[in-house]
């Protein structure tokens, strides 16, 4: 755990916004559950919408076995190039995050930056397919764009507008009020993408699948 925390603690050090602040607190918290011994063997790990794979690659030097995917070609090319520049396996393919369910079960799943896209109705569905598909004790790392009114649009974000859906004020935190929550977080944050400084909010949540164990009967008294 320690060398992981300090390859991770030196990727972010430079790095000064919340959002990465929380990406951190996130990924430190997954590492020392896992050093805590909480699964058997190698952790299984599912990255969704893994981008240029920098987060899958850093999971893979800490020993996750991971699987991770985005819709871009270019990334998941660019993402097979860090694997191979660091001596990991990681199970990069392309996949488009409207269509994707997990058809395999996973000690934890994570996501970062990108569940905006899934338009409201879509949203239940498949937090439900991602709760369906994640092993018993396992944990869920996601985090999502929330919608404030007083938060003008991000300014690099008017081209594609009609494809972010940014979610409501604890909407994430309602589809798993039936797991242990470890993490349940809402931050607004400065960001200068684009250039011009403006400001986010997010919702971080790191939820476990707890199995309830079924209630003993009281033994018949005579």
């Amino acid at each position: 755990y320690q060398n992981s925390h300090a390859l991770y603690r030196q990727e972010y050090d430079a790095q000064e916004l919340a959002y990465k602040n929380n990406l951190y607190r996130q990924k430190e918290y997954i590492v020392k559950t896992i050093s805590g011994g909480v699964f058997q063997g190698t952790p299984s790990f599912l990255d969704i919408g893994c981008g240029e794979g920098k987060d899958a690659v850093f999971f893979a030097r800490c020993g996750y076995s991971v699987t991770a995917f985005d819709i871009s070609e270019q990334g998941i090319e660019k993402a097979r190039k860090l694997a191979q520049h660091n001596k990991v396996d990681v199970t990069f393919f392309k996949a488009d995050l409207f269509d994707y369910r997990p058809d395999a079960e996973y000690d934890i799943i994570f996501s970062s930056g990108v569940l905006h896209f899934l338009p409201l109705n879509d949203r239940k569905e498949f937090c439900d397919s991602l709760k369906a598909h994640t092993a018993d004790g396992g944990l869920n790392a996601l985090n999502v764009f929330v919608k404030k009114p007083f938060i003008r649009r991000a300014p690099d974000t008017t081209r594609d507008e009609d494809k972010r859906h940014p979610w409501y004020s604890g909407e994430l935190f309602r589809y798993y009020h039936d797991w242990l929550f470890h993490t349940c977080r809402e931050d607004i944050f400065d960001c200068n993408s684009g250039g011009i400084l403006h400001k986010h909010c997010m919702d971080t949540l790191i939820a476990q699948k707890i199995v309830q164990q079924p209630e003993r009967k009281a033994p018949e008294t005579l």
